[in-house]
């Protein structure tokens, strides 16, 4: 009975000691999150802990042409993607969340997203896979063709990183994952910097023709920008509502093709081969730019309704430098020689959220003893419980 008594009794105080130290990390992650900033402006919300339920709403616009290709010379694709609506929610605590959204209808989308989103600065890493683009290819030399959803696939990767310069006022945080409270109006600079990889796959025989071989395109760009910001918050932060824009100048840009072509040998057999080769930009340096909306009701402590929209576009132009099939030489460099051949692509694309959120936390209030922890250090979380 004695050993039964302290086998329970220690088993409690493992729990008791373990609560602690969850409310010491949940103090000093509060502490820390509202160290350096006004808080007559900003605030946290009362539960730490957040998941959402979201529907996002996007489309996609792909304008591609080729310049004295091979076969087909100046073949011009216009494509769009269906408006895709996903159904997907995430799960976070404080400046921490993971989302995830898949499309219902028949599941030509997806996408998986983490962020980590501090008041002053944030990163975003964002994967996004698309098979619903369709339209028309045309050419000069062939009639204006269909091209049906599944015959193209992009993926998308994306990282993204801003910085705040009036972060001890304005929360970005606040109108896109609701994980700061914006309690007055306020704007600031936003510095924004981004890597994007994007391929683009044709698994169409037509397609492949009309772009001389080219199977894959795969483009690489970085970018940075400065822009403006500001939150618009009635009813003593009941409501906000937010938009921002910025110039985006992209300075790194890059290629890369994956062509079926061939080569015809002296013996006049023809050699079947794919190659890749990076292409360079015609113009390496472009200025393009990025929007954001969104609105937020506070319903309660608990739950939270809010909408947000952005707007974003790529372009890549070549220099005279695409595959072109050469017919009397086995020397593959020499395949290459397609100096009046170039291609041209911009994409465009927007997409729109409405997010339905509930809060909550883990651990019981205690306000009776919040004052223990105001002085917290990062150390105090390793200290030994007594």
């Amino acid at each position: 009975m004695c050993i039964s008594s302290y086998a329970q009794t220690d088993s409690l105080s493992r729990k008791q000691r373990a609560a602690e130290w969850f409310y010491k990390v949940e103090a000093y992650l509060k502490k820390s999150a509202l160290s350096k900033v006004d808080t007559n402006y900003l605030g946290l919300p009362e539960h730490g802990w957040g998941v959402s339920l979201n529907t996002n709403i996007g489309q996609s616009y792909m304008h591609t042409t080729g310049k004295n290709f091979d076969i087909l010379g100046n073949p011009d694709m216009r494509l769009r993607s269906a408006i895709n609506a996903r159904l997907g929610g995430s799960i976070g605590y404080q400046t921490l969340r993971i989302s995830f959204s898949y499309d219902l209808n028949k599941g030509y989308s997806s996408q998986l997203r983490f962020n980590i989103m501090q008041n002053a600065w944030g990163i975003d890493v964002h994967w996004h896979n698309n098979s619903s683009l369709h339209g028309i290819i045309s050419s000069p030399l062939i009639e204006t063709t269909d091209i049906n959803k599944g015959n193209i696939l992009t993926n998308d990767f994306a990282l993204t990183t801003y910085y705040v310069f009036n972060y001890r006022r304005f929360s970005l945080p606040a109108a896109i994952t609701q994980s700061y409270i914006q309690r007055r109006s306020a704007g600031s600079a936003i510095i924004h910097a981004k890597f994007t990889n994007t391929e683009t796959t044709y698994d169409n025989l037509l397609i492949e023709i009309a772009n001389a071989g080219i199977k894959q395109i795969k483009l690489y760009q970085a970018s940075i920008g400065i822009g403006y910001g500001y939150n618009y918050t009635p009813n003593n932060g009941k409501f906000l509502f937010h938009i921002s824009a910025a110039p985006v100048l992209v300075f790194i840009n890059r290629g890369l093709i994956t062509a079926d072509t061939y080569i015809m040998l002296k013996d006049s057999s023809i050699h079947y081969i794919e190659v890749q080769r990076e292409i360079k930009p015609r113009v390496p340096v472009y200025v393009t730019g990025t929007a954001r909306l969104a609105a937020v009701y506070y319903i309660n402590q608990r739950f939270v309704l809010a909408f947000n929209a952005n707007f974003n576009n790529i372009r890549f132009s070549s220099d005279n430098n695409i595959i072109k099939p050469i017919e009397t030489s086995a020397n593959i460099d020499e395949m290459w020689r397609g100096e009046q051949a170039s291609l041209k692509m911009n994409n465009i694309s927007w997409n729109a959220t409405i997010t339905f959120g509930v809060r909550f936390g883990l651990l019981k209030k205690r306000p009776q003893e919040d004052w223990k922890y105001g002085n917290i250090t990062f150390w105090d979380l390793f200290k030994k419980q007594k």
